[in-house]
Formats: structure tokens, C-alpha cells, sequence
């Protein structure tokens, strides 16, 4: 059997130039987007998403990939809906704009939260 691995850093440079990450892999706002609608921005940035992971889906390392592409891509729209709005905290774009679920175990304790955009599609 054949694994193909990936340099996840190529990826970050391609992301880094097109303004969805600094230099080193922080995602930040991308300021050619604030224009879109707040739905359109989304859609632009689940798109863009699903595109880069359905290109390396057969990629040895792809879940590695998988989480570091969501993270970067959910948070740079955060960011970039954060400066849209002018709502000046992260918490206040997550509070507003995503869904919140809650994980729980079979004893009903939270184990985490997770936000979702899709809440954004749908209304």
C-alpha cells in the first residue's frame, strides 16, 4: 500500500497568501471579504474549505489536516465577521452568530462546546 503524505506548511503558505492566515498559521481577518453579506462570507469560507479537503482527502495525514483547516477557516471568518459587524470581541461573534452545542457524557457532564456556522445558513 502506497501513503501519500502532505506538507501541511505549503498549504499554510497558499493560505497565507490569499489572507486567511499570518506567516505562521494563525488565522485572521481577511479584509477583501468584509464586502460579502455575513452569508455569502460563510458560504465563501465553507466552500474554500471543502474544496482544499476534498483535494487531499486520500492523504495519510488527512485528519491532521482536517482539524487544522477547520480551525483556520472557522476562526478567520469569525475574525472577519468580528471586523464586518464591529463587534470587537471573538465572544460576542460566536454569541451572536454560531450555534452552540454542548457535548455531554452519559453522566450529563459538558465535556465541551462546539460551534457551528450552519446556524448562520439556516436563517
Amino acid at each position: 500500500m502506497i501513503s501519500v503524505y502532505l506538507c501541511i506548511n505549503k498549504i499554510i503558505k497558499q493560505l497565507y497568501k490569499y489572507n486567511y492566515t499570518n506567516l505562521i498559521g494563525n488565522p485572521i481577518k481577511n479584509r477583501k471579504l468584509i464586502h460579502f453579506s455575513i452569508i455569502n462570507l460563510v458560504k465563501h469560507y465553507k466552500n474554500i474549505e471543502k474544496t482544499i479537503l476534498n483535494h487531499y482527502i486520500y492523504s495519510a495525514d488527512y485528519k491532521i489536516l482536517n482539524s487544522k483547516i477547520h480551525y483556520i477557516f472557522k476562526y478567520s471568518c469569525a475574525f472577519t465577521i468580528c471586523n464586518k459587524m464591529k463587534l470587537k470581541t471573538l465572544k460576542k461573534t460566536f454569541k451572536k452568530y454560531m450555534k452552540n452545542y454542548k457535548i455531554k457524557n452519559n453522566n450529563n457532564k459538558i465535556l465541551k462546546y462546539t460551534f457551528n456556522f450552519d446556524a448562520i445558513l439556516t436563517e
